[in-house]
């Protein structure tokens, strides 16, 4: 069977932050830029493909470069990431290549998150390292694909300080895996500058929308009108049988 990939892609530093630390790829498309325009990525799904955000860790120095670093990293090496152990081999690469130019230009500590999808023949590969998240959109609701490395409040609820990324510690980051049959259906990857603001009720509602264009609308002006006060990046990706 034939797919059809559309992603609707947009990052931006937001409505406080002074630069963008965040940073999305779709297949060999990359940006980092400071204003964002959603961009509609649109093309058939004939060879190994990924799409994926990184988020440059808050605080750190030169988390711009770290996720600018990660992403380029990953557009060169993705067309091996076929399996779970690919995709592990490849992301504790790419944080030892971090933490490599972090030391060469200064900037130890520098680090990121990511998170993001890669499209094989038969399947679908979730994957992730911070707090970044990748999203399944179901007739039932929204499923949340990634796991938050993070520390929890006393409440249980997620907080923002992160308990593992690429670089910035020297180890070996252990990432979250899921992998599911290639089919039709809908996905959402975003930075914590979108989820850290919504609720699961607004991400659903969002999803509701049938053009991919509108739920990112939706999400951005709902992420924006809760006052983000961080940089957001958000993927909504469509996966369609070509017919």
């Amino acid at each position: 069977m034939a797919f059809t990939l559309s992603v609707h892609a947009v990052t931006d530093r937001g409505l406080f932050r002074a630069s963008n630390q965040d940073a999305i790829v779709v297949d060999g498309w990359f940006s980092q830029t400071q204003t964002g325009t959603l961009t509609c990525i649109a093309f058939p799904l004939e060879r190994p493909t990924l799409v994926a955000v990184a988020d440059g860790v808050g605080g750190n120095a030169a988390g711009d470069v770290a996720s600018r670093i990660a992403l380029l990293e990953l557009v060169a090496a993705h067309k091996g990431w076929t399996s779970t152990k690919a995709i592990s081999d490849g992301l504790a690469a790419i944080s030892t290549q971090i933490e490599s130019i972090a030391e060469r230009i200064g900037q130890q500590g520098m680090a990121t998150t990511i998170a993001g999808l890669a499209f094989g023949s038969t399947s679908i590969l979730s994957f992730n390292v911070g707090d970044s998240r990748v999203y399944r959109v179901t007739a039932d609701g929204v499923d949340q694909l990634s796991t938050d490395d993070v520390v929890p409040d006393e409440d249980g609820q997620p907080t923002h300080i992160i308990t593992q990324c690429l670089g910035g510690s020297g180890e070996t980051p252990q990432p979250h895996l899921a992998e599911i049959p290639l089919a039709a259906g809908r996905y959402i990857v975003c930075s914590d500058g979108i989820h850290g603001v919504l609720t699961a009720s607004d991400i659903e509602a969002a999803c509701h929308h049938t053009d991919g264009k509108d739920v990112a609308e939706k999400l951005i002006d709902t992420a924006i009108a809760h006052r983000t006060r961080d940089n957001y990046s958000l993927l909504v990706v469509d996966l369609a049988e070509a017919y």
